[in-house]
């Protein structure tokens, strides 16, 4: 390889990383989380659990945005409910066999008395069920808690999109 080559290549990549850190901090992007995140600027008023699948929805929650007791905050609720089935629909001598636990939430975020969005999110998880009454239990718990961590992601999604003033219309 010669000199020539060799220094124009490192000249290049040089140059290409000067630039890319110039264009860095050229961006409009505000970041979501974080200190001075978009979403810390969103403090919200939630309602109770009554069940543990929405106690795993509103904490995940509360821990994106935090939360406060100011009566002009906007106030969010979340039903969340589970169901299972088969993910098959053939049957087979296999004793195990492929599940889908669905959390839904019916997610409803008040301002000053007003209904400003009521909409229903789904999110899934697979399980394998095997004829063990124990692990089948608990695989199924952890299914629906995994389904419910989910369903706060694309909550939190529509949270901020709901809520946010440069967010676009849904």
């Amino acid at each position: 390889m010669s000199w020539s080559s060799l220094s124009f290549r490192a000249a290049l990549m040089a140059l290409s990383l000067t630039a890319t850190a110039g264009l860095a901090g050229c961006t409009g992007l505000t970041p979501v989380y974080g200190d001075n995140g978009a979403a810390q600027a969103l403090k919200l008023s939630f309602a109770q659990p009554t069940n543990p699948l929405e106690q795993i929805v509103y904490q995940d929650l509360q821990r994106r945005f935090g939360t406060t007791d100011d009566p002009n905050a906007p106030q969010v609720s979340v039903q969340v409910t589970a169901a299972a089935r088969d993910l098959a629909q053939s049957t087979t001598t296999d004793p195990a066999t492929s599940e889908l636990a669905t959390a839904t939430g019916n997610l409803k975020i008040k301002r000053e008395g007003q209904i400003i969005a009521n909409v229903s999110r789904q999110a899934t998880a697979t399980f394998t069920q095997d004829a063990q009454g124990i692990a089948d239990y608990t695989a199924l718990n952890a299914a629906e808690e995994q389904a419910a961590h989910a369903l706060a992601d694309t909550l939190e999604l529509t949270i901020m999109s709901t809520l946010m003033p440069s967010a676009p219309a849904q």
